[in-house]
């Protein structure tokens, strides 16, 4: 269970351990992360009538401030599978050979090198 969920169960000590699991020990972290996680669900289950069941019909219309984003990387994956890529990648050697690269096998090495560090990169930088 995360700490936002055991606090909004009235489970204050528990969701201290959570935090303290989740931020390795580091207690002054802690504590005012927990103060503020405390605030915001008593500010939402006040402007909701007061119950904690109130909350999970909010966080289940949050659906929508994702939709734009949600439509937006579907699309990128959808493209990605159906440009061809792929396909390409597969036949790098060949492709290299035909253009009269002198040694193909070389040239598709640096390609897989380049995509796995831009791949690092690009996974580095999203998180």
């Amino acid at each position: 269970e995360s700490p936002k969920w055991l606090a909004t169960q009235g489970r204050t000590e528990e969701a201290k351990l959570a935090l303290r699991q989740l931020r390795n020990g580091e207690l002054v972290v802690e504590e005012a992360e927990l103060h503020s996680i405390a605030e915001m669900c008593t500010f939402m289950m006040e402007s909701e009538g007061g119950s904690v069941s109130s909350m999970t019909s909010i966080r289940s219309h949050r659906i929508g401030d994702y939709k734009r984003c949600l439509i937006i990387s579907v699309g990128l994956m959808f493209f990605q599978q159906f440009s061809g890529f792929h396909a390409i990648m597969m036949f790098t050697t060949d492709i290299c050979a035909q253009a009269g690269m002198g040694n193909a096998e070389l040239s598709t090495m640096i390609v897989i090198v380049a995509q796995v560090l831009l791949t690092t990169l690009s996974c580095a930088l999203v998180e």
